[in-house]
């Protein structure tokens, strides 16, 4: 069986503000093209096939005329929705376009769903995973430990029924583990969701959409076929391509081919004086690195610039705004603690009047009850730091992987912070101590003891 791998289209994906719509049609033109030249028996694209989970109507009209052009051939299509797509976009219409052979991967609810076809070495089983973020994976298997990225997928893995007497291929969109990162993919890949390779063993080819380099990752099994656009300057250098794997039986390797994409505008990185790099003329999109040391002229060809020392300080200007804004929750937040910490503590020292009243009787001094008082609000007080600092981290590091998974954002607490911190709460707590307990010079001791008898 021959398979043509596709992924991270990333239709309606705009450079520096600038729609590459044109480059796209072209480019997916190109790949319907090598389609009718290479005669694959099935299409698979492993996710990201839009840039936003929001496209525009030209964007989604883009991707019909794609799919209405690949349908014609009577290929069967199988598609998954990447990290960049919305799982509810892709799936919408599914079960609908399975009459003309577009299988499309559902929204995710603890089963991975499979396409089965045939060739001469007997059933090909294809399984349709989405992009899965470990909080999604945690949600349907809550009875199992899943601590990080790769124990989420082999919990996956082993939930789905594979029959070892066939050949299964997997469709997926994740990190693997040992490939290679371009320069923009190292700031938003992290370990946090990495994913060992080992756990695609059980699959013939793993078809893995997510990283723009075309690659094998450990062996001819595991592949990422790359985006068929540069999308960025880091991939001035890579050479786009459609991927084609030759399936044999269970126990060969499959057999790896590609078909270069020449695409209509080129990604280019150049370096000079500006006055040099005027005097040619291009059309590619181009990433410049100029080596003048003072300003450059006014050109009419420039819409826009701004110096490294400009983006510099403004970066300064947003940081310090962002310390102020952080500063100024810090002192709501204190300010918000000690109206409600005072409230309640002036509703429990209500209802221990009598008792108070009762000490004050015995011989015990104003200042040895508040004395005693704080002293029970400090207990508290370490308790509730004892217990608040990791629910707090915990709840940190939830909100770091459940709405920013696919940025490595490592939660770091220095030891001025947890000085800071616990200073600040002991602090409020023996300040609104100290306001209680000035209440027991207040105490009326003959109308406190008094009962209705």
């Amino acid at each position: 069986m021959k398979l043509m791998h596709l992924s991270d289209l990333h239709l309606g994906k705009t450079l520096s503000g600038y729609s590459l719509r044109e480059d796209q049609r072209y480019i997916l033109d190109r790949i319907l093209e090598i389609t009718e030249e290479q005669k694959p028996d099935c299409i698979l694209i492993a996710g990201d096939v839009f840039d936003r989970s929001a496209p525009s109507a030209e964007t989604v009209t883009l991707l019909d005329d794609f799919l209405t052009g690949l349908a014609a051939y009577h290929i069967p299509i199988l598609m998954i929705a990447g990290n960049h797509d919305s799982p509810e976009r892709i799936a919408y219409g599914g079960r609908i376009m399975q009459s003309s052979g577009i299988y499309l991967s559902p929204v995710y609810d603890g089963t991975i769903r499979s396409v089965t076809l045939s060739d001469a070495y007997g059933e090909v089983c294809f399984w349709l995973m989405p992009f899965l973020h470990t909080e999604d994976v945690r949600t349907h298997f809550k009875d199992t430990k899943i601590p990080d990225a790769n124990a989420a997928m082999q919990t996956v893995i082993g939930s789905m029924q594979l029959d070892p007497s066939v050949r299964n291929v997997l469709i997926a969109h994740q990190f693997v583990g040992g490939a290679s990162l371009s320069d923009s993919e190292e700031m938003y890949c992290g370990t946090a969701e990495q994913v060992s390779r080992e756990v695609f063993a059980p699959f013939v080819y793993t078809a893995l959409g997510h990283l723009h380099r075309p690659q094998n990752v450990g062996s001819v099994r595991i592949r990422y076929c790359g985006t068929p656009l540069k999308y960025s300057a880091a991939e001035a250098d890579m050479a786009k391509s459609v991927t084609f794997v030759e399936l044999g039986d269970r126990d060969s390797e499959p057999v790896i081919t590609t078909v270069p994409l020449v695409p209509m505008r080129d990604m280019q990185k150049l370096r000079g004086s500006f006055q040099e790099l005027m005097e040619g003329t291009n059309d590619n999109y181009v990433h410049i690195v100029l080596t003048d040391e003072t300003d450059i002229p006014e050109n009419t060809h420039i819409l826009n610039k701004q110096s490294k020392q400009s983006i510099m300080d403004s970066f300064d200007t947003f940081m310090d705004l962002m310390n102020k804004m952080i500063w100024l929750l810090v002192i709501a937040a204190v300010v918000l603690g000690i109206v409600v910490l005072f409230n309640l503590g002036i509703m429990s020292y209500t209802e221990r009047y009598r008792e108070m009243a009762t000490l004050k009787v015995v011989g015990f001094k104003d200042s040895r009850i508040g004395r005693l008082l704080i002293s029970q609000n400090m207990w508290l007080t370490v308790i509730g730091i004892a217990l608040g600092i990791p629910a707090g981290i915990g709840v940190l590091q939830y909100l770091l992987t459940a709405l920013a998974s696919e940025y490595e954002l490592k939660l770091v607490l220095g030891p001025a912070t947890w000085i800071g911190s616990i200073l600040l709460t002991f602090g409020v707590s023996l300040a609104v101590g100290l306001m209680i307990s000035r209440k027991n010079r207040k105490i009326d001791m003959v109308a406190a003891l008094k009962t209705e008898e």
